[in-house]
């Protein structure tokens, strides 16, 4: 439910229609299929995962964040762009930080 209403904010940037007429546009394709598949399998973990639901789930949450916060750069100028400098910033810090350790 609250990822659902998190994609249902970015209605704010575009308007309802537009998103959904959008959404499997071919810029955000990969992106609405991994959330709305990951969707999917939060559902399957957490009435089918076994002993392993927790780690399951965690792992499909961490995957929707991912991909609704992709999913939803694609709507602001030059987003993905940005969020792609400071993702290769970080893992430069923390490589290069191991790196010396």
């Amino acid at each position: 439910l609250n990822l659902g209403m998190c994609l249902c904010s970015s209605w704010f940037i575009v308007g309802p229609r537009n998103q959904l007429t959008t959404m499997f546009h071919p810029i955000r394709f990969h992106a609405a299929l991994i959330y709305v598949g990951s969707l999917l399998f939060t559902l399957y973990a957490v009435f089918f995962g076994g002993y392993f639901r927790f780690f399951l789930v965690l792992i499909a949450a961490v995957v929707q964040i991912g991909a609704l916060v992709w999913y939803n750069a694609s709507y602001v100028p030059f987003g993905r762009y940005l969020i792609s400098q400071i993702v290769g910033r970080v893992y430069d810090a923390g490589s290069s930080f191991a790196s010396t350790a």
